[in-house]
């Protein structure tokens, strides 16, 4: 089927790992770092999300069947040298939550020049980027080089976890083993501090972006120079009553981007993750929000 336009693109890395669990159990050639794109598989029109996948030698055919099996749209570039990304994922509790994670083959990264000749995916409305800070300001600026070059593309589309030159600067992240902050040193002023250095630096067209800090399981902090910094619960917090339906956060991080992106762009009209409404889980989250513990807000202007 022919599509006529993509909403959102990964550039994302697509890692196979094997999962450890405490009591033996060994999982293998699992996909992950899709978190992002799973976010948005379940839309009612997956077609229209791209994912790049840089496949190596060892890429098995399951995994790409798979995929494809979602009806995104998938670019797959094979190398005849290199072996696919994959990673060692040990889970060291029972609850999840402490684990560790290495690669175990040199990552694949894509990057906008994977998109050259492929005008469909680089006219994407949205990108999602995993990348250190260092190249995320390379990236960017190449992509949006390449859609004026390739498509005369001049509109700045919505780009998650970079850190300047895009309409909305969505979210900074980190990759598991990367040091992420840990429940012992999360410093909620801290990271206040960094959003409000952004703004100063300047986010978004004239300045009027507004910026979305993701921070696990202490929620995101939203800030503009129009909207005064304030700190937002994780949909599924401690003192709720969902709590309960968390087995595992491991991705979640890229779901929110995948997400949060897709809210953005929509135009309205009915969509369903895991075939609940959407504006239903809306209106849980705003009644959480209401009578949620104060903690969140204390300290933070509103």
């Amino acid at each position: 089927m022919a599509v006529a336009e993509i909403t959102f693109v990964s550039l994302g890395i697509v890692v196979l790992d094997e999962l450890r669990f405490p009591n033996g159990t060994i999982l293998h050639d699992v996909p992950s770092g899709l978190g992002a794109r799973i976010a948005v598989a379940g839309s009612t029109q997956p077609e229209r999300v791209g994912y790049i996948v840089l496949a190596g030698t060892d890429f098995p055919a399951s995994v790409e069947d798979t995929l494809k099996g979602w009806g995104i749209t998938l670019l797959v570039k094979k190398y005849a040298s290199k072996l696919f990304t994959r990673g060692l994922l040990q889970y060291q509790g029972f609850n999840f939550k402490d684990r560790t994670f290495a690669y175990t083959t040199p990552p694949l990264q894509p990057t906008p020049a994977d998109l050259v000749g492929n005008p469909l995916l680089l006219g994407s409305s949205a990108f999602h980027f995993l990348a250190s800070p260092e190249d995320l300001h390379e990236f960017t600026s190449s992509l949006l080089a390449l859609r004026m070059a390739d498509g005369g593309l001049s509109a700045r589309p919505l780009m998650g976890a970079q850190l300047r030159a895009a309409k909305l600067f969505l979210a900074i992240f980190q990759g598991p083993g990367s040091g992420a902050a840990t429940p012992s040193d999360f410093d909620r002023s801290a990271i206040q501090d960094h959003a409000l250095h952004l703004l100063e630096s300047g986010v978004g067209q004239d300045g009027q972006g507004a910026v979305v800090i993701r921070c696990g399981e202490h929620g995101c902090l939203v800030a503009s120079r129009s909207y005064p910094a304030r700190w937002f619960p994780a949909f599924h917090h401690g003192s709720t009553t969902s709590a309960n339906k968390v087995v595992d956060a491991t991705g979640a991080g890229n779901a929110f981007l995948g997400a949060f992106s897709v809210i953005v762009l929509s135009p309205g009209g009915a969509e369903t993750w895991n075939g609940v409404d959407v504006s239903c889980r809306t209106d849980e989250y705003r009644a959480m929000m209401e009578c949620g513990d104060p903690i969140w807000l204390r300290g933070v202007d509103s």
